[in-house]
């Protein structure tokens, strides 16, 4: 997948595409959410481990930590990933944890800082 990557440089903006290689479960975990009508992203660490193996500046060989936030609640979650084990790892925050057969995959909802 492609995701597009803001640099300033020297006052000016310059965008360039960098490819993310996302493991087939955490895309059908992606794909599940949108198709169910949430958008959902791709945050934390490994976004940050695939920028830095990007750029050069990181000795992580695989990334294992993947999160991501949707628009989804915890009971929507609850709900369009009733086929996997879900647990409720921070509900006060919106995060529920997805396992898949490979890995756990955290979700959170969208909230404004310090909700």
């Amino acid at each position: 997948m492609q995701f597009p990557v803001l640099h300033k440089v020297a006052d000016e903006v310059v965008s360039r595409q960098i490819r993310i290689d996302i493991p087939a479960d955490v895309q059908v975990i992606l794909d599940a959410l949108q198709n169910a009508g949430y958008p959902a992203y791709l945050v934390g660490g490994s976004v940050r481990d695939n920028l830095r193996q990007h750029l050069g500046k990181s000795s992580v060989a695989l990334i294992e930590d993947w999160d991501i936030a949707s628009a989804a609640q915890p009971e929507e979650l609850a709900q369009v990933f009733s086929t996997y084990r879900v647990i409720a790892t921070g509900e006060a925050f919106g995060t529920m944890t997805v396992l898949t057969d490979k890995r756990p995959v955290q979700i959170t909802t969208f909230r404004a800082d310090g909700t």
